[in-house]
């Protein structure tokens, strides 16, 4: 009869580990590997963005950008910290210059902590990053002296390109105001992204309402890279 006990808690533990091992592995996100399927070692990227890059409110405050850049460094499997330049920026059909804190005129710079999530319920194939500004932007668009202060805070939900190579591509999409993407899932579970929002105040004042990014920005790594599904 001992035995008997023996060998039943030893199969309910086999039983728990076993299901705990099955949780664990779905619960794990997307993650960035380099060929050897293995973590990245050389931690560094730079990236370069398009020609089309817009912020833009739901109420229709916009302003664009024509070009940029990006650096960034591999934290983990699953994270990553990047900061982005956007050069050429204006608002009102480019008769204001914008430009965030402590940048140049015509630059924004955003610092982002990245996550990679996936995107698709229903296949899990299509992979996304989780942009989370650690902390609030504030961008002064200026025009003949007249100043309009826009603060950002939150995050955006990109895609991602996942085969092997030195290169990835993160796409932003938004519709007046709203992205592409609004929710994320990991570990089976769906989440919804922290929207970014964005408020005004000088020229035009409105309180913080949603608002979406639209950009393309090409990644270069220092090693070949994939994302692990």
């Amino acid at each position: 009869m001992r035995n008997t006990r023996i060998i039943t808690l030893a199969l309910a533990l086999a039983a728990a580990l076993s299901m705990t091992a099955v949780a664990t592995a779905s619960a794990a996100p997307p993650e960035l590997v380099n060929k050897e399927g293995k973590e990245v070692v050389k931690k560094k990227f730079t990236g370069t963005a398009g020609k089309e890059n817009t912020f833009e409110t739901k109420s229709g405050e916009k302003v664009k950008c024509t070009g940029g850049s990006s650096s960034g460094e591999v934290t983990g499997l699953k994270t990553q910290t990047v900061t982005n330049t956007f050069t050429g920026c204006s608002a009102i059909s480019g008769l204001a210059k914008c430009k965030s804190n402590g940048a140049s005129s015509g630059d924004i710079s955003l610092k982002a902590n990245a996550k990679l999530v996936f995107l698709d319920s229903e296949s899990e194939e299509k992979v996304g990053v989780d942009l989370a500004l650690p902390e609030n932007v504030t961008i002064v668009c200026e025009a003949l002296g007249v100043k309009e202060t826009l603060t950002v805070k939150g995050s955006t939900l990109c895609t991602t390109t996942t085969e092997l190579s030195e290169t990835a591509t993160i796409g932003c999409k938004e519709s007046k105001g709203v992205q592409e993407f609004t929710e994320y899932e990991e570990g089976k579970e769906r989440h919804k992204g922290v929207i970014t929002e964005t408020e005004g105040k000088g020229l035009k004042e409105f309180k913080f309402e949603q608002s979406g990014l639209s950009s393309t920005n090409t990644l270069k790594f220092e090693e070949k890279v994939e994302i692990k599904k």
